[in-house]
């Protein structure tokens, strides 16, 4: 078994978070509980991931216009319907509510590539699903 995370995952701003009903920081929470339950077999199945998925990775997969409009406040405010964000400055919007979603495609991505090449699920296997290994997306390889 494998366990694919990075802190970096959380999505925290003194507070703004607690305004949504998604609970943007449960992904360090649910690490700090696996950690207190199973330390060991935590810290032995972790995969670390090395760095946010880019902005290039992402335009190999989403329309130009689309990856432009995440960096806007106004949009970011009406997707996760947080009124406040449009009054956010790019650059906050974008290192507390882009960023951590970029690590978490990573992440996303690391972990397929997991799934898809483990032992463990000769069901799944990257010849049964006709899909080549490692998994990338156009350049997205780590």
């Amino acid at each position: 078994m494998k366990l694919v995370y990075s802190p970096q995952y959380n999505i925290r701003f003194f507070g703004l978070e607690r305004f949504h009903p998604f609970d943007s920081a449960k992904y360090g929470r649910a690490w700090r509980e696996i950690g207190r339950a199973l330390p060991h077999l935590r810290d032995n199945a972790w995969v670390r991931v090395p760095r946010p998925a880019s902005l290039a990775e992402l335009a190999s997969v989403h329309d130009k216009d689309y990856l432009n409009r995440l960096a806007d406040p106004r949009v970011l405010a009406q997707a996760l319907e947080l009124p406040m964000v449009r009054r956010l400055p790019r650059w906050i919007a974008w290192r507390i509510i882009v960023r951590p979603v970029l690590w978490g495609v990573a992440g996303s991505l690391i972990a397929a590539r997991e799934a898809l090449t483990a032992q463990a699920w000769p069901s799944i296997a990257p010849t049964a699903v006709n899909m080549p290994v490692p998994i990338t997306v156009r350049d997205f390889s780590f």
